[in-house]
């Protein structure tokens, strides 16, 4: 136990004041993959190499953005085989990978990882899930002009976006999908 608080005060450094990750540019989705880790597993040395060795990761662009279907392997891949997840995603979402404003290789391999991950039921596209706190909330914007975000839903009121605690969604998003980890 000792280990694990010295661990957390040496690393305060580059979490928040509220304890968490913080999203550095545009990687709402890594920072919040490490700080799902982080809560539901209190497993801070894994979280911390998928919050650092994120942007090596060929899913991940050069300005951190990824696709939320690429959770699945990207977790995999960054925890070395430890954490898996699944996505749920609303039915009614238009999802076409080839609209997305990405370049053509970046695309190609979130292609293929979405494809890995419906063929293992990785990807499930249904409005009913069951729900198990803490999981990433999936969030689009009424405005188009807005990308999406994603964030961790801790319990039904709390909310870690960007590192910070909240206490209700941001305004004018709506729940597009749930990403729940598990380990393998």
């Amino acid at each position: 136990m000792q280990y694990f608080f010295n661990s957390l005060n040496s690393n305060k450094k580059f979490l928040t004041p509220d304890g968490y990750f913080p999203n550095k540019d545009r990687e709402c989705g890594v920072c919040s993959l490490a700080n799902l880790i982080y809560v539901k597993y209190r497993d801070l040395n894994t979280a911390i190499k998928i919050y650092f060795n994120s942007r090596k990761h060929p899913l991940v662009s050069s300005d951190g953005t990824t696709d939320m279907s690429s959770f699945p392997i990207l977790l995999e891949d960054l925890s070395k085989g430890k954490y898996s997840g699944r996505c749920y995603l609303n039915p009614s979402l238009c999802y076409d990978i080839d609209n997305f404003k990405l370049n053509s290789i970046f695309k190609e391999k979130i292609k293929e990882a979405f494809k890995i991950s419906l063929d293992r039921k990785l990807i499930v596209v249904e409005r009913n899930y069951s729900v198990n706190y803490p999981h990433i909330l999936f969030l689009m914007c009424s405005d188009l002009n807005v990308s999406a975000h994603a964030l961790v839903q801790k319990c039904p009121s709390t909310f870690i976006n960007n590192g910070y605690l909240e206490y209700s969604l941001p305004k004018d998003f709506d729940i597009e999908g749930v990403f729940d980890v598990f380990k393998k």
